[in-house]
C-alpha cells in the first residue's frame, strides 16, 4: 500500500504587497488656483500692447508703425527735438580734451562764412552789371530811334502799325467832321424811341431781347451819318457819342450805358401804359398775371441785359464799316 505523503504543500502566507500611495482626486479649488495664472499668461500672449503718441493723437499695436511715426514730419514738427544731455555732456567733454579740433572747426567755419559772403557780393556785382548793361542798351536804342526819326523823309508811304493807326485816327476825325455834322444827339435819339405792346409781347409770351431789337432798329433807320453813336474800338468798348451840349466826344461806354438804361426804363413804362390802354384796368387775376409776365422780365433783366446791348451796339455802329460804305458810294 502506497504511503501517502503527510507533507502538505505549504500555502504561501505571503500576500501581494499593496502600494502605500493613495489615489488623490484634485479638488475644484486647486484647479482654479492653477487655471487662473494660466489664463493670465494666455491673455498677455493674445493681448497686444498699444503704442500711443499723445502729441499727435496717434495709436497702433504694431511697433514698427510706431517707430515710423516718431520719425515722421508730422511728429517731428509737434515734438521739438532736444539734444540728449548725455550726448551733450559727451561732446563737451570731448572738446575739452581736444582743444585743437575745436579751433580747427572755428577756422573752417570762418572760411565758409567768407566764401558765402564772397558769393553774395559776386551775385550783387552781377546784378549791378546786368542793370548797367540794360541801361546802356536802352540808351543806345533811344539814340537809334532818334536818328532814324530825324533822317526819315517828310512824307513816307509806310504800312506799319503805328502809321496805319494814325491814318485811321485822321480818317475817323475827317469822317465825323465832314459827314456827321447833322447827326442826331444821343438824348434826342433816346427820347424818340417808343415801345408798343407788340414790341415786347407776341400775344402769348414776352419777346426776347425786345429792348435791344428796337434800339438797333431805330439806329439803322437813321443811317450811318445821322446816328448819334460810332464805335471806334469794339474790343475795348470805345465810342464817339454826339452829346447834346458838347458835340462829338470820346466815350468809354459810360454815356452809352446811361442811354441804354433810359431806353430800358422807357420800355417798362411804355409796355405798362400800352397794356392798360388795350385792357382797361382793373384787371382780373389772369389778365394781371399776363401783365406781370410782360413787365417783370423787363424790370429784372436791366442789369444783365445792358452789357449785351452795348456789345451789339458796338458791332452795328463800327465806324470803319461806315467809312468803307462811304468810300464805296
Amino acid at each position: 500500500m502506497s504511503q501517502k505523503s503527510n507533507a502538505k504543500t505549504p500555502k504561501s502566507n505571503a500576500k501581494t504587497p499593496k502600494s502605500n500611495a493613495k489615489k488623490v482626486t484634485p479638488c475644484k479649488t486647486d484647479l482654479a488656483k492653477v487655471a487662473e495664472p494660466l489664463a493670465k499668461v494666455a491673455e498677455k500672449r493674445t493681448r497686444k500692447k498699444i503704442y500711443m503718441c499723445e502729441n499727435c493723437n496717434y495709436s497702433t499695436k504694431i511697433i514698427s508703425n510706431y517707430k515710423k511715426h516718431i520719425l515722421s514730419k508730422k511728429h517731428l514738427k509737434k515734438v521739438p527735438q532736444k539734444v540728449p544731455q548725455k550726448e551733450h555732456a559727451k561732446n563737451t567733454q570731448w572738446f575739452k580734451s581736444n582743444p585743437n579740433e575745436l579751433s580747427n572747426m572755428r577756422i573752417k567755419l570762418d572760411e565758409y562764412e567768407k566764401i558765402l559772403e564772397e558769393k553774395r557780393r559776386d551775385k550783387d556785382r552781377i546784378a549791378e552789371l546786368e542793370k548797367k548793361n540794360m541801361e546802356i542798351e536802352i540808351k543806345y536804342l533811344k539814340q537809334t530811334v532818334d536818328i532814324l526819326e530825324s533822317t526819315k523823309p517828310a512824307t513816307i508811304n509806310s504800312h506799319n502799325t503805328t502809321n496805319s493807326h494814325n491814318t485811321n485816327n485822321i480818317s475817323i476825325n475827317m469822317y465825323i467832321n465832314d459827314h456827321c455834322q447833322d447827326a442826331m444827339n444821343l438824348d434826342d435819339f433816346v427820347n424818340k424811341i417808343k415801345f408798343k405792346l407788340q414790341d415786347v409781347f407776341d400775344g402769348t409770351f414776352p419777346i426776347q431781347n425786345s429792348v435791344q431789337k428796337l434800339f438797333i432798329k431805330n439806329l439803322n433807320e437813321l443811317g450811318p451819318t445821322q446816328r448819334p453813336v460810332h464805335c471806334t474800338d469794339m474790343r475795348r468798348g470805345k465810342f464817339l457819342v454826339n452829346d447834346k451840349n458838347d458835340g462829338w466826344v470820346k466815350d468809354d461806354g459810360e454815356k452809352i450805358a446811361q442811354g441804354v438804361k433810359k431806353v430800358q426804363h422807357k420800355a417798362i413804362i411804355d409796355a405798362y401804359d400800352a397794356f392798360d390802354k388795350q385792357f382797361k384796368p382793373p384787371h382780373p387775376g389772369k389778365l394781371q398775371d399776363k401783365k406781370d409776365a410782360i413787365v417783370n422780365p423787363l424790370r429784372s433783366n436791366i442789369k444783365k441785359d445792358t452789357p449785351k446791348i452795348i456789345k451789339e451796339l458796338a458791332n452795328v455802329t463800327n465806324v470803319k464799316d461806315a467809312i468803307n460804305q462811304l468810300d464805296k458810294s
